[in-house]
């Protein structure tokens, strides 16, 4: 035999063994697979009531309403679909998603919804989650009345602030910081949410993440390696915009210059204050380097607090 023959029967011998233990280890793990789930599903059962309640409309992920056992108290789940590639499946390696390791990072942050437990129901990964009572997302608690008064904004928008500051303190960068990613209450108490796109401070950013509308010009530009700290400023920016303007002011296919724009008009439109005015332009200067930090931020918005309460 040649040496190519030679070369040629040990592939196809290996492929046929490979298809073998793929076809075992598939039906192996779909055994496996149904058995955690449905011990998933039990588990879950025991400790809460699933509700028709959908919440967070605006997510990609579906995210339900259902009601602890316990104490009756409402809580989030977030469902995730599973992703696994082929080698995954063979040996029956299923990653959770990071939301849930970054969640526990945030175990002791008092402004971030507090992860309760996990599960893997069917197809999905199912994320528990507690949030303060009667929460809606920012984007409609703003959308379901006229706009508020900026003594209120600036209450809400300094809780989001501090917020940011202390997910940073714990090493992590948040990303998708938007309306949609901020509960809020009746007593407009707030918690972020929403840690998908989290990654650890210092990592490179290689790919582009952030939602249209509040996504800046360097990473619209698909820019590699662009600062987080920069991108957060230009996320916070849109956020106080649609705090003071009572929508979030951007429609679809619309760039970062032109959401500047209409910012501008809505603010005047909405006769917001010089102070507030200056402030949201600030955060989205065009000039990455020339944005504050959100430590600058908070600082600039707790003088321009005193200042107006000095005045009354």
């Amino acid at each position: 035999m040649t040496q190519n023959g030679t070369w040629k029967q040990i592939y196809t011998e290996n492929l046929c063994v490979f298809e073998k233990m793929n076809k075992e280890s598939r039906r192996w793990s779909e055994t496996q697979k149904n058995n955690i789930r449905q011990s998933d599903l039990d588990l879950f059962i025991k400790k809460y009531t699933m509700t028709d309640e959908k919440l967070s409309e605006d997510q990609p992920d579906s995210v339900c309403a259902a009601i602890r056992r316990e104490d009756k108290r409402q809580v989030r789940v977030k469902k995730i679909k599973l992703k696994r590639n082929k080698l995954q499946w063979i040996f029956s390696r299923i990653k959770p998603p990071k939301e849930i390791r970054y969640l526990n990072l945030m175990k002791d942050v008092d402004s971030c919804v507090k992860l309760l437990d996990v599960y893997m129901i069917e197809d999905e990964w199912w994320i528990i989650t507690e949030s303060i009572g009667d929460s809606v997302t920012l984007k409609e608690f703003i959308g379901s009345r006229k706009p508020l008064s900026e003594p209120r904004v600036a209450h809400i928008f300094r809780q989001i602030v501090a917020a940011v500051l202390d997910i940073e303190k714990a090493g992590v960068a948040h990303r998708d910081l938007k309306c949609g990613s901020i509960l809020i209450n009746q007593n407009d108490n707030i918690q972020v949410t929403n840690f998908g796109a989290a990654v650890k401070l210092g990592k490179a950013n290689k790919n582009v993440v952030c939602t249209p509308g509040y996504i800046a010009p360097e990473v619209e530009l698909k820019k590699r390696n662009y600062a987080i700290g920069p991108v957060t400023t230009w996320s916070l920016g849109i956020t106080l915009a649609s705090l003071l303007i009572g929508e979030e002011p951007f429609e679809e296919g619309l760039n970062a210059c032109n959401v500047k724009q209409v910012i501008l008009y809505k603010m005047m439109k909405s006769q917001v204050s010089s102070s507030f005015q200056d402030l949201v332009f600030k955060c989205l200067d065009i000039d990455a380097v020339k944005r504050p930090s959100v430590s600058d931020i908070l600082q600039r918005l707790d003088q321009l607090i005193i200042k107006r309460n000095s005045c009354l």
